[in-house]
């Protein structure tokens, strides 16, 4: 499905990261910003081969998911290996993203609206800190 499919039908996009997101100059980072920019607002992060993730992917994380919260989207994370759910966790995102195992259960849970009053109050809580 090309993304132009994928905003029309509102169908979550997929943004891949294949090693590193230290995305302050990255290809994923720039993928983020022009999606949200297009108007997608339903993205799947594939952190699944990422190796690393930086404080400053952190921020682009959380803005990605700020601005796709603001118009009724989200941003949800399909990651593997525990250390790098860990990095969201030290940095205070844990409690405010969905983390899936891969990338189809998170494209599912965007079905799913379970628990997205409490992740909303949280982020409003975090957005006020």
């Amino acid at each position: 499905m090309s993304r132009e499919q994928s905003r029309r039908n509102g169908a979550p996009v997929v943004v891949s990261v294949a090693d590193e997101l230290v995305l302050e100059s990255a290809e994923p980072a720039e993928q983020l910003r022009e999606l949200l920019n297009a108007g997608a607002h339903r993205i799947v992060l594939d952190l699944r081969q990422a190796s690393y993730v930086s404080a400053i992917g952190l921020g682009v994380v959380a803005d990605a998911v700020k601005q796709a919260r603001r118009v009724g989207g989200d941003v949800k994370i399909a990651v593997s290996r525990p250390e790098l759910r860990r990095v969201f966790d030290v940095g205070e995102l844990g409690p405010l993203l969905e983390f899936y195992d891969d990338v189809e259960s998170a494209r599912q849970a965007f079905g799913d609206n379970v628990g997205e009053v409490e992740r909303t109050l949280l982020w409003q809580q975090f957005n006020d800190e």
